[in-house]
């Protein structure tokens, strides 16, 4: 019988030595019981992890309670983002974001395979430009990526004068701007390049030459999560606080 591939996200204790984990694949985000899983001398205890990839099989047992894993292999451990504290910092917030948007993608494979390659590359090699496309890309998979090409009142395609937030997109310097109008050229810049190139291009060393504007980036994502979807990173709140 072949095996379906997931990402383990989340884990939770269930009747003292069982394991409830959410894990998202191709399908989308999904709930299984793994019992014995909690405890050590379980065969399901060591790939019952979060940030774990998993080759597994379930057993449905009806429509009021969870799929129950019957068969699992560890795929990929992530092992450096799990003794590293950078590395986990970041996947934490990309695993969050999952766990609160991933539902409202229709397209659940490119998901979990864009995911699936951004927790690889973090635990290959670590920038944190790799949150940051993470992101930026799960911007258009939910239908509100930002507008780079014309200018978002007017269409006109020159003098684009910075990024009006409120509207999500690009302004020319003969329309009205808001307050929160980015006009720092190097960051736009930097935005637009990491949005709109594909992963293919983006490897380590090209990724390494974009400017270092971490910061601003990350403030202008939190806005703009903020603005068109109402969202902010539970993880990121937490970490902050530590």
């Amino acid at each position: 019988m072949e095996l379906k591939e997931g990402i383990i996200l989340k884990t939770q204790i269930y009747q003292e030595n069982s394991k409830i984990l959410t894990t998202i694949s191709e399908s989308g985000l999904s709930t299984i019981l793994a019992r014995g899983a909690a405890s050590q001398k379980s065969h399901n205890y060591g790939y019952a992890t979060e940030f774990t990839k998993i080759a597994f099989d379930v057993s449905e047992k009806g429509s009021h309670s969870f799929p129950i894993m019957t068969q699992g292999m560890i795929v990929n451990n992530f092992s450096q983002i799990k003794t590293d504290l950078p590395r986990l910092k970041d996947a934490m917030i990309i695993v969050d974001s999952v766990l609160q948007l991933g539902d409202h993608m229709d397209d659940s494979a490119t998901l979990y395979h864009f995911l699936d390659e951004i927790l690889s590359r973090i635990n290959a090699e670590y920038t944190p430009y790799y949150l940051v496309i993470f992101r930026l890309k799960l911007l258009y998979l939910l239908g509100v990526g930002p507008i780079f090409s014309k200018c978002v009142n007017c269409e006109a395609t020159t003098e684009l004068y910075g990024f009006d937030l409120i509207n999500g997109g690009m302004i020319c310097s003969n329309c009205p701007h808001s307050d929160v109008t980015l006009v720092n050229h190097e960051v736009i810049e930097s935005i637009k390049f990491l949005y709109l190139t594909k992963m293919a291009f983006l490897t380590f060393e090209v990724i390494s030459k974009v400017p270092d504007k971490i910061m601003e980036i990350d403030n202008f994502l939190n806005a703009y999560y903020q603005h068109f979807l109402g969202y902010s990173s539970r993880a990121e709140k937490i970490i902050k606080k530590l």
